[in-house]
């Protein structure tokens, strides 16, 4: 169980609510992380187009990983 906890703190709302119990890509994980690093500097440039457009994108693949 302390497992699950670690895990849970780390991927929160990916991992998977009901059925077989696995971790997300790392490599997903390290792309949303780098989309949400660009919509930050694109925020803090005042570029708040890019940053929606970067938002938008990553809300679609999180949640197409949440589904997986």
């Amino acid at each position: 169980m302390q497992l699950y906890e670690a895990d849970k703190r780390k991927y929160g709302a990916l991992l998977p609510k009901t059925g077989v119990y696995f971790l997300p890509d790392e490599k997903v994980i390290g792309f949303l992380k780098l989309m949400n690093q660009l919509r930050i500097q694109a925020e803090k440039k005042g570029d708040y187009r890019r940053a929606k457009l970067m938002k938008v994108k990553f809300d679609e693949f999180s949640k197409a990983e949440q589904q997986r």
